[in-house]
């Protein structure tokens, strides 16, 4: 991971460490081998405030805020498994054992996201199987990057 990247980053994730930044970046460039290493790194990362956390819960973050402004409404503790349905497009088999796990807080447009039950459910994973979790998470992430911005911002800016 000794490339930066010089994207400007949209979703949540530019908001986290500059280790999840490059590791999110290097996936947008499309560098397999920094995506490879990105996720190996994030995999042996599994502490509260590490970047498997960061990473998870930019996601989940994005996942709401998107729902959020196409108006979808919940309550106001919500599951990533709850926000993404039946859409879970090509994942590993470990990943959406995890969605259950994420809890969100919705409060407005506030959200917070507790990744707790999740690494901890991580830690009983062999690596690989970890490593295909964050993979997975990569690419919401880089989903995230694409979601167009106007709707989040109308949102955003509508609260405020």
């Amino acid at each position: 991971m000794s490339h930066t990247y010089s994207r400007d980053l949209r979703s949540p994730v530019r908001r986290k460490s500059a280790l999840a930044r490059q590791i999110a970046g290097a996936v947008l460039e499309s560098c397999k081998i920094c995506r490879w290493d990105g996720s190996r790194l994030a995999a042996r990362d599994l502490a509260p405030e590490g970047v498997t956390a960061e990473l998870y819960s930019a996601w989940a973050e994005h996942e709401t805020l998107a729902a959020l402004a196409e108006g979808k409404r919940f309550d106001s503790v919500v599951t990533l498994a709850t926000l993404l349905g039946r859409r879970r497009g090509m994942l590993y088999p470990p990943t959406p054992a995890t969605f259950a796990l994420c809890q969100i807080a919705v409060d407005g447009v506030e959200v917070a996201v507790d990744v707790s039950r999740v690494l901890e459910h991580l830690r009983g994973l062999e690596f690989q199987e970890r490593v295909w979790v964050v993979d997975d998470v990569l690419s919401g992430i880089v989903g995230a990057e694409f979601y167009p911005p106007a709707p989040i911002e109308r949102l955003l800016a509508g609260a405020a």
